[in-house]
């Protein structure tokens, strides 16, 4: 069913509000500058980013998304645009270690992006079929990824 923008403003009211997309990337609209594009930006900026409380976070595969996004959404907000890049696995000579994984290697490595959560996840996987990680194990790893410089 086709949704208009005044719904879902009627449906969001005047609460606090924070809007996530994964893979913006996957938006063709922006990809080029169209009517469509600059409709889909100002209805991001007039209703995610121009009033307190309202909050755009996105995700995605290509850096020249934030321009093309920033191109349409020119304002004089003093708002912050922050990119934050996931970590990655610098040195997989210390992650074999850190994983207690002698079997990974840099393809493997490389499967799983060089994100060290996915590597953690997956030595776990292979060690038991375990489903569920305590969150204390969880923050155990990051520190551990941290202190031996792998992020």
């Amino acid at each position: 069913a086709d949704v208009k923008p005044e719904q879902i403003i009627e449906w969001l009211g005047s609460y606090p509000r924070v809007l996530l997309i994964d893979e913006m990337n996957n938006c063709t609209s922006l990809l080029e500058k169209s009517i469509p594009s600059t409709n889909l930006a100002e209805f991001l900026k007039d209703n995610f980013l121009s009033k307190e409380d309202q909050y755009l976070v996105f995700s995605s595969h290509i850096v020249s998304t934030v321009g093309q996004l920033s191109s349409y959404m020119d304002s004089g907000s003093s708002r912050p645009i922050a990119i934050h890049e996931l970590p990655l696995i610098r040195n997989v000579t210390n992650a074999v270690q850190v994983f207690d994984w002698p079997e990974l290697n840099p393809r493997k490595a490389l499967f799983y992006g060089l994100v060290p959560a996915l590597i953690y996840m997956a030595r776990l996987e292979e060690k038991s079929s375990i489903a569920h990680i305590s969150f204390h194990k969880v923050k155990e790893a990051i520190r551990t990824c941290v202190k031996d410089g792998l992020v």
